[in-house]
């Protein structure tokens, strides 16, 4: 298994002995479960099968061509996502906080509304 630098870092959406395990997971996905890199934690890993996510992604690069769009992933590359495996196993452990689980899911998305991660995502979400 190859680890990388990032590894020892704090720049991924978890930090310390968490992430190490997540990197461990997600790599091991990969060799037992033939999973792909559709999209990483800092990406966004929240399904979007719904037009309102892909509205809200265009309209925030119509506005700032600049910004790094939130990935839009189906049910199916959900399934098959190395770091969505990592992340269920890290949240079924209950290593994640909720701004962990926030931030895996695409919060800066709405980084821009003044409201708190968990307000953002609930808002977006209709609860």
């Amino acid at each position: 298994m190859w680890v990388e630098p990032g590894f020892w870092g704090n720049g991924n959406t978890l930090t310390g002995a968490t992430n190490w395990a997540r990197i461990i997971v997600h790599e091991l996905t990969h060799n037992y479960c033939q999973t792909e890199d559709h999209s990483y934690s800092w990406q966004g890993l929240l399904p979007r099968e719904s037009d309102v996510f892909r509205r809200v992604i265009n309209a925030r690069t119509a506005l700032d061509p600049e910004f790094q769009a939130v990935r839009t992933l189906t049910m199916a590359q959900c399934q098959t996502n190395a770091d969505s495996w990592a992340f269920f196993c890290a949240d079924a452990a209950g290593a994640l906080t909720d701004s962990d689980r926030i931030a895996a899911l695409g919060s800066k998305l709405y980084a821009d509304t003044g409201w708190t991660p968990a307000q953002r995502i609930e808002h977006k979400l209709g609860a």
